[in-house]
């Protein structure tokens, strides 16, 4: 078995444990909660598909999707995948708020500045993912989002 259940934490293969107490949302086929290395203390995101053997893994897509596009700005960056028998887990990047969140907390309202901003940085991610022959087909504002720290004026494109 490569997952366990530990007083509300999953340790999942030798290296990460994942929050259960600790949902940052959902994708369009998983949960995804904040988790950290083991070892090394840092955090991550890490979206949980359950594994159904009528269908294709859409993780197993996401990843394939996300793996081609490494290195692109404002592309998560992939750090580990680790199936299991009743689950697959995808260990990514953790990152900030995403813009309905954003535009919720600021009062329904940003400036004339940060509407230019996030609008090009979104055409530009777009740009970039089309450029690479990839369509997302759920822009939406819950699937971009503000990067962490060093990159909170960066915006990530999530959710393939």
């Amino acid at each position: 078995m490569n997952y366990c259940l530990i007083n509300g934490e999953v340790i999942i293969g030798k290296n990460y444990k994942l929050y259960t107490k600790k949902k940052l949302g959902n994708g369009a086929f998983g949960d995804i909660y904040k988790g950290e290395n083991i070892s090394t203390k840092k955090l991550y995101a890490i979206k949980c598909e359950r594994v159904n053997n009528e269908r294709i893994s859409l993780l197993k897509s996401e990843i394939k999707i996300l793996s081609y596009l490494q290195g692109g700005k404002g592309i998560p960056k992939i750090y580990d995948f680790i199936p299991t028998t009743n689950y697959n887990f995808m260990i990514f990047e953790l990152l900030g708020l995403n813009l309905d969140e954003l535009f919720r907390l600021c009062g329904k309202k940003f400036s004339k500045n940060t509407i230019l901003s996030l609008g090009l940085q979104m055409i530009d991610r777009l740009e970039f993912i089309h450029s690479r022959h990839i369509i997302h087909r759920d822009i939406k504002p819950e699937n971009f989002l503000i990067g962490k720290e060093k990159k909170n004026s960066t915006i990530y494109l999530c959710d393939f």
